[in-house]
């Protein structure tokens, strides 16, 4: 009379951690002993893929990809092959690691000059500056100077075409380039027609009352009085930095 044994090989659970808003097209949820089985390498938008971290094995000789172990886990492999990782019954847990994606901000002064401003690095010609964020982190800006003009925002087209960027705007999957926008700058003039002592007074007819930085050159209208001679204009209230012409 003779025996012959039969034998059913043992079955494992497998679970998954990590794949929160990621894709993973191939994840069986369980494996059977002395049979290999495929895990994808999973997804996720903004981020890169490091690893995954295998736990729960037992100490049978585990196969992933290439390699061999008997440890009773393994960390950040990208192996998609893989074979018994337990002879017993029992659960194999992958967890997915992920490295955030960094992307570059250029932004373009768009006439202005860039300010030195903490963590942004400013080209030669100071006419724009690079930072690198991290994917889904809020934008921040450099400092922005322009004679004549203030700063009203950051704009995807330097026409201001595009898209309004703000402190609230996030970094993409790409690098970005922002433009800053401007207003021109009206600057008022007053006249002080120094007039009010003696018996009459000064005639001013349709002076200009302001400009802007592109302005063409302009006149200054002459008061008349009556009895006097204009012997010109005392000027005061302008700024530093910056040409005035009067004259030649």
């Amino acid at each position: 009379k003779s025996y012959t044994a039969n034998w059913t090989a043992n079955s494992y659970s497998i679970s998954y951690a990590g794949l929160e808003g990621a894709s993973c097209t191939t994840k069986p949820t369980s494996a059977t002993f002395d049979s290999s089985f495929t895990v994808s390498n999973p997804t996720k938008t903004g981020h890169t893929f490091s690893g995954w971290d295998v736990t729960g094995m037992d100490s049978v000789t585990h196969t992933y990809g290439s390699q061999t172990t008997t440890g009773s886990n393994i960390s950040k492999t990208k192996a998609t092959s893989f074979n018994n990782l337990r002879a017993a019954s029992g659960t194999v847990t992958f967890t997915a690691n992920w490295d955030v994606d960094n992307h570059t901000l250029t932004a373009d002064a768009n006439g202005g000059t860039v300010s030195a401003t903490s963590g942004w690095t400013i080209a030669g010609d100071s006419k724009s500056a690079t930072k690198s964020f991290a994917y889904n982190t809020a934008y921040s800006f450099p400092t922005v100077t322009r004679t004549g003009y203030t700063l009203t925002g950051w704009n995807t087209k330097a026409d201001g075409n595009g898209t309004a960027v703000t402190t609230s705007t996030k970094m993409g999957t790409s690098d970005a380039t922002v433009y800053a926008q401007w207003s021109k700058d009206t600057y008022n003039i007053t006249y002080n027609l120094n007039d009010s002592s003696g018996s009459t007074r000064a005639v001013h007819n349709s002076p200009k009352t302001s400009y802007q930085v592109d302005t063409d050159t302009f006149s200054l209208v002459t008061p008349t009085r009556t009895g006097y001679t204009f012997n010109g204009w005392n000027i005061t209230g302008m700024d530093s930095g910056v040409t005035h012409y009067y004259g030649s």
